[in-house]
């Protein structure tokens, strides 16, 4: 889906083909990159890491492949601007996240394992910043857009974080059958912190008041770190 999406965004881009979805083809591009291709990636990679953190069955078979087919089905109907129309299409699309999140929590709780609940707001967070950018759709407020596109990329520079701190390390050792490399503690708060600051700044729209050289310091820190 994702190289599909980029070969026609580039056709469109180029003025080779004339494309009118669901917000535009430019809003369509942010939007399906994010929450098509990227959530799609992270809320499977979390439902399938669910088992061997927790020891339960993950999701399989029927209730796997609705959730498959909601994914679906809101591509479809963003992709055919005629499909659309009112608040079905954003509710169906923004329905995944959520109900992923409730899947993901499930098993987590059953065996009290708090520790990676922390994704699911992060999941829930993503819904958020899916609602502002159809909100920017049904109110034509620009602004909205900027906001919701920069939520979801700053969550997946999170999620990007998280992974690379803490599963990496555990599946390289796996795969190489070497010990684990142990985690820097502090280094990890800061970063995974430093991250999150960035997503509650967009968020709570503080972008658009606090000083631009205040702004710049805590991208550098973040990416520094």
């Amino acid at each position: 889906f994702g190289l599909l999406a980029m070969i026609l965004w580039g056709l469109t881009l180029q003025g080779i083909i004339e494309f009118s979805p669901y917000g535009g083809s430019y809003w369509w591009h942010g939007h399906e990159m994010l929450f098509g291709f990227a959530a799609a990636i992270i809320a499977g990679f979390l439902l399938t890491a669910v088992q061997t953190w927790s020891g339960m069955p993950g999701l399989r078979g029927k209730p796997l492949m609705l959730l498959f087919l909601l994914w679906l089905v809101a591509r479809v109907g963003l992709f055919v601007p005629y499909f659309s129309g009112g608040y079905l299409l954003p509710l169906l699309d923004m329905a995944f996240m959520p109900i992923a999140a409730i899947i993901l929590a499930r098993p987590l709780i059953v065996v009290k394992q708090l520790h990676n609940l922390f994704f699911v707001p992060v999941l829930l967070l993503f819904t958020v910043a899916n609602g502002l950018m159809h909100a920017s759709v049904l109110s034509t407020e620009l602004r909205y857009f900027q906001q919701g596109v920069n939520i979801a990329l700053f969550l997946v520079a999170m999620v990007m974080v998280v992974v690379g701190g803490r599963v990496i390390p555990m599946f390289t050792a796996n795969g190489t059958k070497t010990a684990k490399v142990s985690a820097i503690v502090w280094l990890d708060k800061l970063a995974v912190g430093s991250v999150g600051l960035i997503v509650v700044v967009h968020l709570l729209a503080l972008i658009y008041v606090l000083p631009a050289p205040l702004m710049a310091a805590l991208f550098l820190f973040a990416g520094s770190i």
